[in-house]
């Protein structure tokens, strides 16, 4: 099975090449450098009024160089310093005991393949989701509303890049964070029950920065 998956995975990967992020829109691919967003992004949806499952017209792409990656790891760490990620359980594959919502496979030979949320389109994780708690923002960025989500793990089984995690336990909340109100464009603070992942950074993108794994 891990044979297979890496085979998946690499093909999955041959169709991306810098971290940086893509606006597409219309149908048209516009490059940037590797520290730009194009386009504003419009404000993500409010855990009362999530938007449709079905993503919009403009959407991003993430691109990664693999022949410059060299499995530091930086992305991982960026991510669970940006995102606060829980601790992992169950067996969850983790960085440093935390999920790891952006994970960098060892595919060998100095070859090394990060694999964030891959944002599917029509994504079946959202198609599986009984009661809309896994959607897409504005911008076309597959979220979790933890005020909706019931913890069924449907979208863990549903993800074929195993890039979603659960919280068995109570995550622990830092000072910074308690009494913040919650927003799917953060997933802060965290809670026992739900679903978690990689969403992109949607708070930074949305204010037209680069999510944290680029920027480190």
């Amino acid at each position: 099975m891990d044979s297979e998956r890496r085979k998946f995975l690499v093909g999955a990967g041959a169709a991306t090449a810098g971290a940086a992020i893509l606006s597409l829109s219309s149908g048209l691919l516009t490059p940037v450098s590797a520290q730009a967003i194009v386009g504003n992004s419009s404000a993500t949806s409010s855990s009362s009024s999530p938007e449709s499952t079905s993503p919009t017209a403009k959407r991003y792409a993430f691109v990664i160089d693999l022949d410059t990656c060299n499995g530091c790891q930086k992305c991982t760490q960026g991510c669970q310093t940006e995102m606060q990620c829980p601790p992992t359980w169950g067996g969850e594959v983790g960085y440093a005991g935390r999920q790891a919502w952006i994970q960098v496979f060892d595919l060998g030979n100095g070859t090394f393949m990060p694999v964030p949320c891959q944002n599917c389109q029509d994504a079946p994780c959202a198609k599986v989701c009984p009661v809309g708690a896994t959607f897409y923002s504005a911008d076309g960025i597959n979220m979790i509303d933890q005020d909706r989500c019931i913890g069924c793990r449907y979208c863990i089984v549903a993800c074929p890049y195993e890039r979603r995690f659960f919280n068995w336990e109570d995550p622990p909340v830092y000072a910074d964070d308690a009494n913040l109100t919650y927003s799917p464009t953060t997933n802060t603070p965290h809670r026992m029950g739900v679903a978690e992942k990689c969403i992109w950074c949607a708070h930074r993108v949305g204010q037209g920065d680069v999510p944290a794994c680029v920027e480190a």
